[in-house]
């Protein structure tokens, strides 16, 4: 779906208090360009991210999918039950979703 040098660009919700640099879901075929804060409220803020696919979809990146989507579904209703401040900088369910639309998005080349 994403074509070699295409660009994804998402809004990535974080908590202001911690550090927003080092928290955003990674990716084997994508690398990130940059990032941009956005701070509608001195409690939280949202980052407007731009990452541009480097790398092509190979078997063993599916192989790694497969078991990412497993996990995810494992441990969704455990992400979802957990408090508010469950990681620094943001949500592990935003996390694993987003690192699930990814893989999603990439793996249909």
């Amino acid at each position: 779906m994403l074509v070699m040098g295409g660009r994804l660009v998402c809004f990535y919700p974080v908590l202001r208090e911690d550090d927003v640099e080092n928290h955003f879901p990674e990716h084997p075929c994508l690398k990130l360009i940059v990032s941009s804060e956005q701070i509608p409220s001195s409690r939280f803020s949202r980052v407007l991210l731009t990452i541009v696919k480097t790398v092509s979809y190979t078997d063993k990146i599916a192989e790694a999918a497969k078991i990412k989507h497993q996990e995810f579904k494992e441990n969704y209703v455990k992400w979802t039950l957990r408090p508010q401040k469950s990681e620094p900088g943001h949500c592990a369910l935003m996390t694993a979703f987003c690192l699930l639309m990814i893989f999603i998005l990439l793996e249909k080349e």
